[in-house]
């Protein structure tokens, strides 16, 4: 579908996570905003490292929450 670079940097100081950037292209393409949940599933094939990124959906709420008035 195409392909996105973006660069990676420290998260925090005295962290061994790292952040970058999820390129305009992606987001308009899953409907990504802030506050959305991402899943990211890794495998490996054939020697090769594959990561599949997907939007979760969000949680329903119950239907049978009930007020005091």
């Amino acid at each position: 579908m195409g392909e996105f670079k973006t660069k990676v940097t420290i998260a925090r100081p005295n962290s061994s996570s790292l952040r970058t950037t999820i390129p305009e292209g992606v987001v308009k393409l899953i409907d990504l905003g802030s506050g959305d949940e991402l899943m990211w599933k890794v495998d490996i094939k054939g020697g090769n490292v594959e990561i599949i990124l997907s939007k979760m959906k969000p949680k329903k709420k119950p239907n049978n929450v009930q007020r005091k008035i």
